[in-house]
């Protein structure tokens, strides 16, 4: 009888996740194969998932589609044209950046929109955080009853295509859904692509590799325009790498490769360690930048992030041991403040779970439904540790005690809760320490006080 390989399967098979898992994330989810294909011919490979049409597995529909964008773009993988292209006011430069725009082709005349930060930890999408963001720009009656469509909801990357566009087409009544895919600085300083962000009413930065937007975006116009966004009261919402920026504090993997847990752990100066603000005073999308440090409009919605790294994927791929070294580096780089009870924070978002964070800092967690009995929980772990006094020499492997421990479960029937002060009569507390030793030969040691482990 013949055998079939299931695609959807790859991810559970040890022989091609020792062979193809080229970013070494445990895993396949992205491009591994296609990587291999590119490094011979000399290309650099995108970042864009397999799962193209979001549905939460890589099908045979996916790989035809990818099989058809690279075939249609071999000659310029990385540099087609905008709809409606030209140079785009920028005289003779190519242009790189590339527009896909459903619905209306004119701006909306959306009257107000209320802020916000919605934070996705990566995996099969949570259309609740999409509704959210969408909602904030809805006209309403005196009754708070929708009264027209929404804004213009734009999706930003710096790689892959526009599969998000009929998703979020599906969940919220906008005036257009359009993704923006920009894929070098120089697409981050197009006058067209600033006009786009200055007119959206809410934006999502979409997973891949976080490396690419601080390597294209930081300290560019674009920076400044989402900066400007968030002035005007527009929602900021990221999933998985689109997360990771939008900390206070950020987990660069500018070297390339990502780092596990045991390896943190074992080294907290492993060289793959790399976190953007070392300036105190700058940053990607952080209430620090000296562009808008001074902008209460902007830094009060950012510094509900304040001293504050976050992580996505987090308790799939074991990443708590992760986050306490990058707050342990956060600390002994003297990155945080120091004062009286000062502490550094981190925030760790479970799979198909998002945290909702209103302007007030009123916050929820939201999920999708469990689908089996072996489905984690859809939880936020909030992380919290106070700050040595001076500065101090963190060891080898990782000894950094008694870090604070929330975690909030998506549970259809729990209400809202105030960020980092009132959380549910439901979460769970407990705390985690690096002890500095061996658990094994090649294992750090990370106990905690919880029966459960240190996932609680």
């Amino acid at each position: 009888m013949t055998r079939k390989l299931r695609i959807e399967q790859l991810d559970s098979r040890t022989l091609f996740a020792i062979d193809f898992d080229i970013d070494a994330n445990g895993r396949i989810d992205s491009l591994d194969p296609l990587a291999i294909v590119d490094s011979l011919n000399g290309a650099r490979a995108s970042s864009a998932r397999m799962d193209i049409d979001g549905d939460g597995k890589v099908s045979a529909s996916d790989l035809m589609k990818l099989t058809n964008e690279f075939n249609s773009n071999i000659n310029e993988p990385f540099a087609r044209m905008a709809p409606g292209g030209g140079n785009g006011g920028g005289g003779s430069t190519k242009v790189t950046y590339q527009y896909w725009r459903s619905g209306s082709s004119a701006d909306s005349l959306a009257a107000s929109v209320s802020g916000g930060l919605g934070l996705m930890g990566g995996g099969l999408d949570v259309d609740r955080l999409f509704r959210w963001m969408g909602e904030k720009s809805y006209p309403m009656d005196s009754n708070g009853n929708a009264t027209g469509k929404g804004g213009d909801f734009l999706v930003l990357r710096a790689a892959g295509t526009e599969a998000y566009n009929p998703y979020i087409e599906t969940l919220v009544n906008m005036n257009s859904v359009a993704t923006l895919l920009l894929p070098d600085r120089a697409s981050a300083s197009n006058p067209t692509v600033l006009d786009i962000i200055s007119k959206a009413e809410a934006i999502f930065i979409a997973g891949g590799d976080q490396a690419n937007y601080f390597n294209y975006w930081n300290e560019t116009p674009v920076e400044d325009a989402i900066y400007n966004a968030i002035k005007r009261n527009v929602p900021i919402g990221g999933t998985s790498a689109g997360l990771a920026v939008l900390g206070d504090y950020d987990f660069t993997a500018s070297t390339g490769t990502s780092i596990v847990s045991n390896d943190a752990l074992m080294n907290p100066y492993n060289s793959a360690i790399t976190i953007d603000g070392t300036n105190k005073a700058d940053g990607f999308l952080t209430p620090r930048d000296t562009t808008i440090v001074n902008d209460s409009s902007v830094t009060s919605i950012l510094g509900l992030l304040a001293n504050t790294i976050t992580d996505s994927h987090f308790r799939q791929r074991d990443r708590l041991g992760r986050l306490v070294t990058f707050m342990a580096r956060l600390d002994a780089d003297d990155l945080v403040k120091q004062s009286a009870g000062a502490s550094v924070k981190g925030i760790g978002i479970n799979e198909q779970t998002a945290l909702l964070i209103e302007p007030s800092g009123s916050a929820i967690v939201v999920g999708n439904g469990l689908t089996s009995t072996t489905d984690l929980p859809r939880s936020v772990y909030f992380m919290e540790h106070t700050v040595a006094a001076g500065t101090q020499q963190l060891t080898s492997p990782l000894t950094y005690t008694d870090t604070k421990v929330t975690r909030v479960d998506y549970e259809p029937a729990t209400s809202s809760f105030t960020l980092w002060s009132s959380f549910p009569a439901t979460a769970k507390k407990y705390a985690v320490s690096a002890t500095g030793k061996l658990a094994t030969r090649k294992t750090a040691e990370l106990t905690s006080t919880s029966a459960a482990g240190i996932y609680g």
